[in-house]
C-alpha cells in the first residue's frame, strides 16, 4: 500500500519483511542497492538519487515556466517503431506523459526550450519541431539509449475528469496523516494545488475527482478524505493495488 511513482529503471525482489531496490546501468558499470528494514518505507528514490549522482547527472534541474499555451503544442499521442503509443497531454495546469493504454500519467516539467524532465528519473524527453513549427516528433531519451517517437494521427482518450476546489477547501486536508508505524503521508498545498508525500518518496500532484478523493498524478492511486462531525478533516484512505490503508490526521 506505499505510494510509489513509476521509474524507467529495473529494481530487485523484495525480502519478506523489508524494503529492497536495486539499479544496475551497464553502460556506466554502476550497480547501486539500497535496503530497509521495514517494507513501509521503499528506497526506491535513494536509490535513483544515487545512481544519477554516481553517473555525473544529479537531479538539479530547474523546472522553467510553461503556459497552457506552451504545451498544448506538445499535446498528441506518439508511437516508436514498435508501435508503443505515448500519450503527451495538459492536465490541471501540468504536462503529462503516459505510455501505453495502462501506463501511469507523470508530470513533465521544463528545464528547457522543447527539454522536459521526470521527477525522481533520470528520463527526459525532447520534442522536435518539423518545417511548418508544428512538433511531429519526441524523444525519449535513457541513460542507455534514445529512442524516437513520431506523432500519429490518433484521437487522445479522454482526460480524467475532475472537479475544481478552491484554496479554502484544501486547506482543510493539509497535514501528516499515518497509515503504519513507520509510514507517513504528509499533503501539502500551494495556492489551489495538493500534493501528497509519503516518508522516504517524491512529492506528488493529487487531482480533484470529488469533494474528498483525489487520484495521485504518476501512480495507478487515489486517496480519499474522511470527515467529523463537526465537518473537520481527521483520517485519509489510499486506495492501491486493490487495497485500502487509512490513518488518523495527526
Amino acid at each position: 500500500g506505499t505510494l510509489q511513482g513509476s521509474l524507467s529503471i529495473e529494481h530487485s525482489g523484495g525480502i519478506p519483511g523489508f524494503a529492497t531496490d536495486a539499479l544496475y546501468l551497464p553502460k556506466e558499470d554502476i550497480f547501486v542497492a539500497g535496503f530497509s528494514n521495514c517494507e513501509c518505507r521503499g528506497t526506491e528514490g535513494i536509490v535513483n538519487k544515487m545512481a544519477a549522482a554516481a553517473m555525473g547527472k544529479p537531479f538539479n534541474l530547474n523546472p522553467l515556466p510553461l503556459t497552457e499555451a506552451m504545451a498544448k503544442a506538445y499535446e498528441g499521442v506518439y508511437a516508436n517503431k514498435e508501435a508503443e503509443e505515448r500519450t503527451i497531454r495538459w492536465v490541471n495546469g501540468n504536462l503529462t506523459s503516459k505510455r501505453g493504454a495502462g501506463g501511469s500519467e507523470n508530470i513533465i516539467k521544463m528545464f528547457e526550450k522543447d527539454k522536459f524532465f521526470f521527477e525522481g528519473s533520470i528520463s527526459t524527453i525532447e520534442f522536435k519541431s518539423n518545417a511548418a513549427g508544428t512538433y511531429d516528433e519526441l524523444l525519449f531519451i535513457t541513460n542507455e539509449e534514445t529512442s524516437v517517437w513520431k506523432k500519429i494521427n490518433k484521437k487522445m482518450a479522454t482526460a480524467p475528469a475532475t472537479v475544481k476546489l478552491d484554496a479554502k477547501q484544501l486547506a482543510d486536508f493539509t497535514g501528516a496523516y499515518q497509515l503504519a508505524p513507520n509510514f507517513i503521508i504528509t499533503i501539502t498545498q500551494e495556492a489551489d494545488q495538493l500534493y501528497g508525500q509519503a516518508t522516504g518518496q517524491s512529492r506528488l500532484t493529487l487531482l480533484p475527482i470529488s469533494a474528498t478523493r483525489f487520484k495521485v498524478v504518476g501512480v495507478e492511486a487515489e486517496v480519499e478524505f474522511k470527515k467529523n462531525a463537526e465537518g473537520k478533516t481527521e483520517s485519509l484512505t489510499l486506495y492501491q493495488g486493490g487495497r485500502e490503508t487509512s490513518g488518523k490526521k495527526q
